[in-house]
């Protein structure tokens, strides 16, 4: 709950008005942070850039209820997302690997489980022709060469 702030008399005439009465305490709660959705973010950024006149851009901060830097922000914002306008950026870390690194990787094991298929199989042929020649038979001749 917060704590009653005790009303202080603005100039002294106010002083002589509360003599008779004992200190009046009036209730003031702490503001609200306010928050601006990316649609809005967006409208005030293209607003911004309309400003063209001398005191258009300070008029429109004025109105918006807004610091200069809170525009700021929002146009790095806007320029890191370009392909996504609008949409926040999302809290944390970024990933260490992105969805190419990520592709990358899967496609080198595919290649090192692949290559090590290819030494079994070349593997096998040969054990097949040592066979063949312990037998004393003839390998098949295949079409291909």
């Amino acid at each position: 709950m917060p704590k009653p702030i005790s009303a202080a008399p603005s100039s002294p005439c106010d002083s002589d008005s509360h003599a008779s009465s004992p200190d009046s305490t009036e209730v003031v709660f702490p503001r609200r942070r306010r928050h601006f959705s990316p649609t809005q973010k967006l409208r005030i950024v293209e607003q911004a850039d309309r400003c063209t006149k001398r005191g258009e851009l300070e008029a429109l901060l004025r109105r918006e209820g807004i610091y200069s830097s809170h525009l700021c922000a929002w146009r790095k914002a806007l320029a890191a997302q370009s392909h996504e306008r609008g949409q926040p950026a999302k809290p944390g870390r970024k990933p260490l690997r992105d969805a190419k690194d990520l592709q990358i990787a899967t496609l080198q094991k595919d290649s090192a489980r692949l290559k090590k298929e290819l030494e079994l199989a070349d593997k096998l042929i040969e054990l097949q022709k040592k066979v063949f020649e312990l037998l004393g038979l003839d390998l098949p001749r295949s079409d291909n060469g």
